[in-house]
């Protein structure tokens, strides 16, 4: 490394002498500098008598040394320059540096000091905006080894030596040069490809600001490369925002870094699993590098709790949303206002507005609640808005939890609108391997896009999505037809879908680990976790009769607790259900007072019946746990098993991806039951329904399905023990109970265990003795079979429910099984 080094110098050097005439004059030793102009460093020298100069400047400065200092070595500093330097004393090269903006501090050799006068020559070659010495000056000393430092601040003698349009064909330092390609990634990303990773955070940018639309396609392409790279899906990738920089903003709109600050907001707004920590008020003019690291930290965790761990934090400042116009006047509707919106300083600053002409004039700005209202002296149909769109800008809009506003414009460009109608690709959520490797057969597997195809072509179902793992390998991830048959937005692999009572499954294994924790007993009466329901008599005739037992968690996982729904049958009970409107209580503490005062189906143990079992275990979890349902949901389960888009709702960035139920016309085909954009699920809901509250997609679903196939531990998180798993997928019902059926025909040979159901004997097509699983009202699937080491998840939005794309997908699947 050694000698390498030592050969690319003198090539260097070399080329110096031969190129610069400051160098084949040897300005760096011996030379009458008396006719030299004199300048202030440290300081950047475009505001220090050489404006608009880009190339090479000579600096000299002399400085007196003692006899003590002669002959030692020492250290010669001279803080950040912009943005190459070679330091020479008395004559001799003692460094250099190609890397901007990084402080210098170079040896001196043995031999070099002297008694009496010494100089010191740099120099510095810029080749665009800013150079020379941007330091502090308490960083320019000489020190020679066991004396004081001195003072290098202050007059130094320059001369500029060549132009930068005279600098070509310079020799770069491959090996080391971040610039060239290949390098950063090899030496950096390569070697840790063959391990895990949870996360990454970037901050870049500086460099590409001049190629901001370049950015927006490079940046997302190194994403997916590294996403692509390590194979554990889309792991969180968090973006610091260019911060503040340069000479602060004068003008209305003024470009420059603002472009390549857009192209990083575009990146994490288009693409999923990704965050963006927004700096623009905390860098400083003259250091590109913000000292304040701290502030930066911040608000990166925030980013790294909301999309790496899924909490539900405010983690981003006001962000721009969408903008009304009423006469001249402008009002900007903002999302994350954080509990509302706050202006450092006593007016808020860094609005423009324009007409059709594209002319900013500044802007008068107030704050209206959680909107901005813009209006500005001779703009009268003002069209266009722009903030902070400078190298420094002077905005001040901030959020009550202290974030700022990034940099906006009202007026994207063509590309930037299509980036953002581009929905994100789907994840991966497992790893991927071709079928053979783990024992099934791509061939029979492909027959499932086609068959399901016919199913969309024929109106049977508006649209599906697939995924089939084995072994812990995703061998099957597709998706065919539409998501909403009247816009034709296309059914897509990451579609969030209303799973209904695929929640239940959730619920149960929540359940389940405060059964592991001995917080619930399973054979422990409900009524000691909800004493609302103690007491609760059973229908008989036309009255009612003391209960033979009161109902246990137990059965509640299990349907044998009595209760019912009131929509699949016509008794008494059914009917006071209905009249009771349990499904429409106004939360669980709610829903468990009415049902407390209705009766019992039957005794506790004696049936099956499906019915509001697993939405009274979730308000077990909400007494036990003390938190809400959700909470409890995301803190336990979601979260560690990576369920990015699982929830009680639809949020506001997900919408896009939500898809419409659909229901069979008399004549034929389909039709939009529940439009998306006007769903009841895109809003809180009052109850959480732990019975069929959920919505979420393919990816989230296979995830906790692998879950339960690992025996309760995905990717190093453990949920439940091998043998509670084994547990709640055995049959768990009586002789008289068995088997099971829900609101139509009985279905042979299926039993239930804690929270699903479970093929117990082989009597009907296509099941297998030994799977489990569960569906939804939207006639949503998913079964594993733990024999196979299979987890399967089939997807549609068709209500009422039904059973044809269950029955259609599983022979095909067993049949690919290969081993």
């Amino acid at each position: 490394m050694a000698a390498g080094t030592d050969s690319f110098d003198q090539r260097l050097e070399a080329w110096w002498k031969a190129n610069d005439k400051g160098t084949s004059g040897s300005w760096f030793g011996n030379v009458d500098d008396a006719a030299w102009k004199s300048m202030q460093l440290p300081g950047n020298w475009e505001s220090r008598g050489l404006p608009n100069y880009d190339g090479t400047v000579w600096f000299r400065r002399s400085v007196e040394l003692t006899a003590a200092a002669s002959g030692k070595p020492g250290v010669v500093s001279l803080g950040a320059i912009d943005d190459q330097d070679t330091v020479f004393i008395n004559g001799k090269r003692v460094g250099g540096m190609q890397q901007w903006n990084a402080p210098r501090s170079y040896r001196i050799p043995a031999g070099v000091l002297k008694e009496g006068t010494n100089t010191v020559a740099v120099r510095v070659l810029d080749t665009g905006s800013g150079g020379g010495f941007i330091g502090n000056p308490d960083q320019m000393k000489l020190t020679p080894n066991g004396a004081t430092p001195v003072s290098l601040a202050g007059d130094w003698k320059f001369k500029p030596s060549m132009t930068v349009q005279q600098v070509r064909n310079q020799p770069r330092r491959i090996g080391g040069n971040p610039n060239v390609t290949t390098v950063l990634y090899n030496g950096m990303l390569a070697p840790l490809v063959p391990y895990g990773i949870k996360g990454a955070i970037w901050y870049q940018g500086e460099s590409n600001a001049g190629r901001a639309e370049q950015y927006r396609t490079l940046l997302p392409t190194m994403i997916r490369d590294w996403r692509s790279r390590f194979d554990v899906g889309e792991f969180p990738f968090l973006i610091v925002q260019l911060a503040n920089f340069r000479q602060l903003q004068t003008e209305p709109a003024e470009g420059g870094w603002a472009t390549l600050r857009e192209a990083q907001w575009l990146t994490a707004a288009a693409h999923p699993q990704t965050g963006l920590a927004v700096i623009t008020d905390i860098g400083a003019a003259n250091d590109i590098h913000p000292r304040n690291k701290q502030d930066v930290g911040r608000r990166l965790a925030l980013q790294a709790r909301s999309v790496a761990y899924g909490e539900d934090v405010v983690a981003a400042g006001p962000t721009f949303r969408v903008m009304t116009v009423t006469g001249n006047s402008v009002r900007l509707m903002f999302d994350s206002v954080g509990g509302g919106l706050r202006v450092h300083g006593d007016t808020l600053r860094g609005f423009a507005v324009a007409e059709a002409d594209g002319e900013f004039v500044w802007a008068d700005a107030m704050i209206d609640g959680d909107t901005v209202v813009l209006s500005a002296d001779g703009v009268a149909s003002p069209m266009r808005v722009r903030y902070g769109w400078a190298n420094n800008p002077i905005g001040n809009l901030f959020n009550a939890k202290g974030l700022p506003a990034g940099p906006f414009r009202t007026d994207l460009d063509d590309q930037a609108k299509s980036l953002l109608s581009q929905e994100p690709q789907a994840a991966n959520p497992l790893p991927t391997a071709k079928p053979e490797s783990v024992g099934m057969s791509s061939e029979v597997l492909a027959r499932i896009r086609p068959e399901l195809q016919k199913y969309v072509d024929a109106g049977r179902v508006p649209g599906a999505i697939v995924a089939v793992a084995r072994k812990g390998k995703l061998v099957l991830f597709d998706a065919v037809g539409q998501r909403d048959i009247q816009t034709g937005a296309p059914m897509q692999k990451n579609s969030v879908l209303r799973f209904y009572s695929m929640t239940k499954a959730i619920t149960s294994v929540g359940v389940m680990m405060l059964v592991e924790e001995g917080k619930v007993k399973l054979d422990e009466p409900a009524h000691t976790y909800l004493p609302e329901l103690k007491g609760m008599q059973v229908s008989e005739g036309d009255g009612v009769r003391p209960a033979s037992r009161p109902f246990t968690v137990r059965d509640l996982l299990r349907h044998t607790s009595g209760l019912t729904y009131g929509i699949f049958g016509s008794t008494p009970v059914d009917q006071a259900y209905v009249q009771a409107d349990v499904l429409g209580s106004r939360d669980l503490n709610d829903m468990t007072k009415r049902l407390g005062k209705l009766p019992l189906l039957c005794d506790p143990g004696t049936q099956f019946n499906y019915s509001v079992s697993t939405d009274v275990l979730g308000a077990v979890i909400e007494r036990v746990s003390g938190t809400t349902l959700d909470e409890y949901f995301r803190q336990r389960i979601l979260t560690p098993l990576r369920m990015v888009d699982t929830s009680f709702w639809v949020p506001v960035e997900n919408q896009k991806r939500f898809a419409s139920t659909h229901s069979p016309l008399l004549t034929g085909g389909l039709s939009v039951s529940d439009p998306a954009w006007k769903s009841e699920f895109i809003a809180s809901p009052g109850m959480l329904s732990g019975g069929g509250g959920l919505v979420s997609t393919a990816h989230d679903y296979l995830r906790f399905c692998q879950m339960l196939v690992n025996g309760g531990e995905l990717e190093g998180v453990r949920l439940l023990k091998t043998g509670t798993i084994r547990e709640m997928t055995r049959n768990q019902l009586s002789e008289e109970a068995f088997p099971i059926s829900v609101g139509g025909p009985e279905r042979p040979g299926v039993g239930f265990g804690l929270g699903f159901s479970v093929v117990a004997e082989s009597r009907s097509e296509p099941h297998r003795v030994g799977e489990y699983g569960w569906g939804g009202l939207a006639s949503t699937h998913f079964w594993i079979h733990p024999d196979q080491d299979l987890a399967v998840v089939v997807l549609t939005q068709h209500i009422p429910f039904n059973f044809q794309l269950e029955n259609l997908v599983k022979p095909i699947v067993y049949k690919a099984i290969q081993d």
